[in-house]
């Protein structure tokens, strides 16, 4: 029997995993900014969010298993989201995260490439985190602002979507 020699794993360029990791960490930070931000404006009465709760017994459940592309549709359903800069910059940092988390490093062989395409690499990076990382400010300053409007500090709400997940939804 002939046994396949398997080649070695490639190895990681430090720096492009670090801008990697740098913008996954933000599209992570967006997400995060959305569901407290809808959480928030649903606690104050500015957004009512409807949601199965036969199958998620809690809000904080039901947007714990949200993607961020159904967290931006639940936020234009409840009328949340009607600037255009912030639509068009929510479907930006969307189309962003997507390509980051499906393709962005489809192509990229370690062991071969050249500085040319590295560099390239990296300045995609840089870009996809600034799509992402602009409207994750802008929502969390929004956040910020219903916080203060409805009396709640920000490690409470934390402490809300803390409770989330599969854990969190024993009644």
């Amino acid at each position: 029997m002939n046994v396949r020699t398997l080649e070695p794993w490639p190895w990681p360029d430090d720096e492009i995993c670090r801008e990697f990791g740098r913008t996954s960490y933000y599209a992570h930070k967006l997400e995060r900014e959305l569901k407290l931000l809808l959480l928030a404006a649903h606690i104050q009465g500015r957004i009512a969010i409807a949601f199965d709760r036969a199958k998620y017994h809690t809000l904080e459940n039901f947007l714990y298993n949200q993607t961020l592309g159904g967290l931006i549709y639940i936020l234009k359903e409840g009328g949340g989201l009607t600037n255009n800069k912030i639509k068009k910059g929510l479907q930006g940092a969307l189309a962003a995260r997507n390509e980051l988390a499906h393709t962005a490093l489809e192509n990229h062989d370690p062991m071969h490439y050249h500085m040319a395409h590295r560099d390239a690499l990296l300045q995609r990076l840089d870009e996809l985190r600034f799509r992402i990382g602009v409207p994750y400010l802008i929502i969390r300053e929004f956040r910020k602002i219903l916080e203060e409007e409805i009396g709640i500090t920000e490690e409470q709400l934390q402490e809300k979507l803390r409770n989330m997940g599969p854990e969190g939804d024993v009644p």
